[in-house]
C-alpha cells in the first residue's frame, strides 16, 4: 500500500487510509483473485481439498501482487488460464507509493476508465465525461501522464524481449526475464522463474536486465529523465 496511508493512520487518521480509493481496489483485486484461483484449483483437483485450494490461492495472489515472489506451491502448473491470471497481477502490481512495481493499481483503474470513456464518448460525441477518481476529477495532464506511461512501459517490454533475444534466448524467455525485471516480481512463467537461467545469460544480458529493474523500481520516467542531455544541461 502507498506509504502515505502509514502516515496517515500513525497521524490517527485511520478510517481516511483505510478508506482510500486505491487502496480498496487493490483488496478488492488480491481478493477476487484468491476466489478465482481457488475455484480453478478446487475443480482441477490441483488444490487437494478446499482449504488448500484457498490456501495456495491467497498467498500466491498476495504474493505476486506485492511483487515479493514467494511460493507455496509450483503455481507454473495451475493451468493456462491461471498463469496468464496471475502474470496479469503481477503486471498491475501494488498501489502507487509503495516499494512494489508493475504499473501500479491507480494507473490501471484510470486506464480502464479511460477506455470506458472513449467508448462511451463514441456512443454519445457532445457528451462531457470527466476522468473521476472517486469525487475526484482527474486533470487531463494526469491523463496525459498515465497514458504515457502505459505506452512507455509496453515499449520498453517490445524493445527489452528483443535487445535480451539478440543473445540466442528463446522469445518466451527473453519476454519472462525483461517482464520479471520491469515489473521487479522476481519471478515470471517458463526459464525467467528459475534462478539457474539468469546464471547462465551472458554479462551483457545480465547488465541489461539490470537496467531494467532499475527502471521498474524508479518507475521508468525517473531513469529515462536522466538519460537525456536537456536534463544535465538544465
Amino acid at each position: 500500500m502507498n506509504f502515505a496511508l502509514y502516515f496517515y493512520a500513525a497521524r490517527g487518521r485511520t478510517g481516511h487510509a483505510l478508506g482510500n480509493r486505491e487502496f480498496l481496489t487493490y483488496l478488492s483485486i488480491v481478493a477476487g483473485s484468491t476466489v478465482l484461483l481457488t475455484a480453478i484449483l478446487y475443480a482441477s483437483d490441483a488444490g487437494g481439498s478446499p482449504l488448500t485450494a484457498f490456501r495456495e490461492a491467497s498467498f500466491q495472489s498476495a504474493s505476486l501482487a506485492t511483487g515479493t515472489a514467494f511460493s507455496t506451491a509450483a503455481w507454473s502448473s495451475w493451468g493456462p488460464f491461471a498463469q496468464i491470471f496471475l502474470m496479469l497481477l503481477m503486471a498491475i502490481g501494488p498501489c502507487a507509493g509503495s516499494t512494489g512495481g508493475g504499473l501500479k493499481v491507480i494507473r490501471a483503474v484510470l486506464l480502464a476508465r479511460h477506455a470506458w470513456q472513449e467508448v462511451f464518448r463514441i456512443l454519445h460525441p457532445q457528451a462531457v465525461t470527466p476522468l473521476k477518481l472517486g469525487n475526484r476529477v482527474i486533470p487531463e495532464r494526469m491523463r496525459g501522464a498515465f497514458l504515457g506511461f502505459f505506452f512507455v512501459y509496453v515499449a520498453l517490454l517490445i524493445f527489452g524481449t528483443l535487445l535480451v533475444a539478440l543473445h540466442g534466448v528463446p522469445v518466451g524467455a527473453a519476454f519472462g526475464s525483461v517482464f520479471a525485471c520491469l515489473n521487479i516480481t522476481g519471478t515470471a512463467l517458463g526459464p525467467a522463474g528459475d534462478p539457474a537461467f539468469y546464471a547462465a545469460l551472458p554479462g551483457s544480458a545480465k547488465a541489461l536486465l539490470t537496467f531494467f529493474m532499475l527502471l521498474g523500481r524508479l518507475e521508468l520516467f525517473t531513469v529515462l529523465v536522466l538519460l537525456t542531455p536537456a536534463f544535465w544541461r538544465g
